[in-house]
């Protein structure tokens, strides 16, 4: 017979009593790394046409807004 894992349960700021935790929760657990993986891909991509374009650190800031 197989041992049974505990359900998870969240316990949310301020409350002593556990929740289990909800779908949409757990959804997002699964959408976070995906997102961060997105952001990372779409910062090479400016990276690439950057260069494609030649352009200098000073007109990069100036694209990316940080000027």
């Amino acid at each position: 017979m197989r041992h049974q894992q505990p359900e998870k349960t969240l316990n949310p700021p301020g409350t002593a009593t556990p929740m289990r935790p909800r779908p949409f929760l757990l959804l997002l657990a699964g959408v976070a790394p995906v997102l961060a993986r997105i952001g990372a891909t779409d910062a090479l991509l400016d990276q690439v046409v950057y260069r494609l374009y030649g352009l200098s650190a000073e007109e990069v800031a100036v694209v990316e807004g940080t000027v």
